[in-house]
């Protein structure tokens, strides 16, 4: 497709540069996040991790690796593209951004330090790195929306909108208004742009229905929590939609266990996912679980996506899955050190 050739080939080339399942593997199993940031020296995050060991040491040098090593790749994605496939990737990153701001605002709600947050930032989106670390600085939400006015960032909509609406709006709300207001624009731009292609659509409406299908088993899983929701119930609660209707997510959430609301999507394209994690989370305790097999769910079709849609989004879509998987990865590894996990837990929580 026009558009897509240089910055397809520049990500393939990227793509080869990413570090092995095996080489995950044995970092897992080293000692000390100074060994871990030794043996990072021997794989493409060398120049990143030898310049931030100038600055600072341990997991503050590791942080800032991660954060230059992703400015340096990731950050210039969408200087790859242009005309209509530069806008079709915008989109794919306004994602990221969104999940940054989530982030941002959970972490000043809770007052944590600036360096905690900043830590959990993928600076992959549009929204250039220098913004995320005014905003961490914010006493609080509220400034930090003032401040998106300020430098006119539209993901300040929803939240203006919100406080005029419901002033005091807890986190959970300013972070379903982000989702609804994000996935009402792709729905515009998808709509109003001459098409945006099928591989990009899909891919939307697959981060719209994993949202809603943690949300509605969640109720499942503790069905007392349904008595706290207003008159407008559960599909208040939704984003998009994507593929998946609110009929059979409302259906899904008014089950009183995990087991039968997971039956109701078991006609669905989630249903191996939704299955396998109902099996973890039976051995585990843990609701969680079930996310996980979604989320790899949501890897594996992305990774395909190379394959499948050489000379289109599928590049773009499948190369940010596996490289912020990858950051993923290195970064459980390297706050595992500091909680003092065993060789083991540490490589049970890799995920690929």
């Amino acid at each position: 497709m026009i558009g897509y050739e240089y910055g397809n080939t520049r990500l393939r080339a990227m793509k080869s540069r990413l570090i092995s399942k095996e080489k995950l593997e044995s970092l897992a199993s080293l000692e000390t996040i100074e060994s871990f940031i030794t043996e990072l020296t021997k794989t493409p995050y060398s120049k990143a991790i030898e310049s931030a060991i100038t600055r600072a040491s341990g997991l503050a040098a590791f942080s800032e690796a991660i954060h230059q090593d992703l400015n340096d790749t990731v950050g210039k994605i969408h200087t790859f593209y242009e005309g209509a496939a530069a806008e079709c990737v915008e989109q794919l990153l306004r994602n990221y951004d969104l999940q940054n701001l989530k982030a941002v605002l959970r972490g000043l709600s809770q007052q944590i330090s600036p360096d905690e947050i900043m830590a959990t930032i993928l600076p992959v989106g549009v929204i250039p790195e220098s913004i995320w670390k005014l905003l961490i600085r914010c006493e609080g939400p509220r400034e930090a929306i003032d401040w998106l006015v300020t430098l006119r960032q539209s993901f300040a909509q929803p939240l203006l909108e919100l406080r005029a609406e419901k002033p005091g709006a807890s986190i959970a709300d300013m972070e379903l208004a982000l989702e609804r207001w994000y996935f009402i624009q792709v729905k515009v731009f998808s709509l109003t742009s001459g098409g945006a292609p099928a591989v990009l659509v899909t891919y939307l409406n697959l981060e719209a229905d994993l949202k809603n299908i943690l949300t509605a088993i969640r109720f499942a899983y503790a069905p007392a929590e349904r008595a706290r929701l207003n008159h407008h119930g559960l599909k208040r609660l939704f984003v998009g939609p994507g593929e998946l209707s609110y009929q059979i997510l409302v259906s899904a959430g008014e089950q009183d266990s995990l087991q039968a609301a997971i039956q109701v999507l078991s006609s669905t394209r989630y249903a191996k996912a939704l299955w396998s994690g109902l099996k973890s989370c039976e051995d585990s305790g843990r609701l969680s679980d079930v996310e996980l097999h979604l989320r790899r769910y949501r890897l594996h079709w992305s990774r395909n996506q190379m394959r499948k849609d050489p000379l289109g989004i599928g590049v773009p879509i499948g190369y940010l899955a596996l490289k912020t998987q990858e950051v993923g990865n290195l970064r459980w590894i390297a706050h595992s050190f500091r909680l003092g996990l065993e060789k083991e837990t540490i490589q049970a929580g890799l995920e690929f």
